[in-house]
């Protein structure tokens, strides 16, 4: 279907910007552990 390819291309556009955002939510998560350590 039209819908599902479109919502497939939009995921796999948006997938390294997902993994990104979240390497850097863990790095600054890490990060603010060795602050309050």
């Amino acid at each position: 279907s039209y819908l599902a390819d479109l919502l497939r291309k939009l995921t796999v556009l948006h997938l390294p910007v997902i993994v990104t955002i979240f390497s850097m939510h863990h790095r600054l998560l890490c990060y603010f552990k060795t602050l309050h350590k």
